[in-house]
């Protein structure tokens, strides 16, 4: 994981995480700062956008990401994973509108994480090489968070532990049931 990585706020983290993913996806090798600013640069968004002030890589401009989606074909156990994992985080149990074959999570700074089956008809498949990280409040909350995923149909991908990939910040990772890879840290911090 890219050692610039803070996991608050959730959004900006999230865009650059995904914007690393996309550089080792195409043997760039991971996001040199050089090319960390110039990605942000190249995914600014009007100001008066939002989240502002919390970007901790302002440029003059906000980034600011809306929502990630991952595909499921089976929304109950979705739903129970995630419902139980983001629950052992604190945040609220996910929606499902009766109009759209959705699960939604709505967090605090305004982002949302939708599963739902592919839009394509076909079945659904996890990102090979990517990761979608949160965030929690204590080495409790991670090894709550692990708990709760490997008892609703998750696997394990790392146990909860001082991970040396992350300067030794207190991670876990797991698969949801679709095989999409999640991880959580506590107290992982920009270089």
């Amino acid at each position: 994981m890219p050692s610039f990585l803070k996991v608050e706020p959730f959004a900006t983290n999230l865009a650059l995480l995904l914007l690393a993913s996309n550089a080792m996806l195409h043997g760039l090798g991971g996001v040199t700062p050089g090319c960390r600013r110039r990605a942000i640069n190249e995914l600014r968004i009007a100001p008066d956008a939002g989240v502002g002030a919390a970007n901790p890589y302002r440029t003059g401009e906000y980034i600011m990401l809306k929502s990630v989606r991952l595909g499921t074909d089976n929304r109950v156990k979705a739903r129970a994973f995630y419902d139980a994992t983001l629950g052992a985080l604190g945040a609220a149990p996910g929606i499902a509108p009766e109009e759209h074959p959705i699960v939604m999570y709505q967090f605090p700074d305004g982002t949302s994480l939708i599963l739902g089956p592919a839009r394509d008809g076909n079945p659904v498949t996890h990102a090979n090489g990517g990761t979608v990280l949160f965030t929690a409040t204590s080495e409790d909350a991670v090894r709550a968070w692990h708990a709760a995923g490997l008892a609703n149909g998750g696997s394990c991908e790392g146990v909860p532990e001082p991970k040396p990939q992350a300067r030794g910040a207190f991670g876990a990772y797991l698969r949801d049931p679709d095989g999409n890879k999640l991880g959580v840290y506590c107290g992982l911090q920009v270089a």
